[in-house]
């Protein structure tokens, strides 16, 4: 996926899904949510995009749900997301 700011790359590392984006806006939010959507379903990305928030207010620690797990590495926000069992 491409946004205006930059590009979010969606890569399958066979236990979870990574999105990584250097830039945060509504654009590259829209395009998470869509990504997360895809394999979460639209509930679950809805509620996860809180850790999303978490981890660009608190980029040394790491915010794990049964779904995600939201970091700040590099100067990249990373999102794992772990398919519903």
């Amino acid at each position: 996926m491409e946004g205006l700011a930059g590009i979010i790359r969606l890569v399958n590392q066979g236990e979870y899904w990574q999105l990584a984006v250097k830039t945060w806006g509504e654009e590259e939010e829209s395009l998470f949510y869509r990504g997360m959507s895809i394999i979460l379903g639209q509930d679950a990305a809805w509620s996860s995009l809180i850790y999303i928030d978490y981890a660009l207010d608190m980029p040394d620690s790491v915010h794990t749900t049964e779904y995600v797990r939201t970091f700040v590495s590099d100067d990249k926000l990373v999102v794992h997301i772990f398919n519903p069992k």
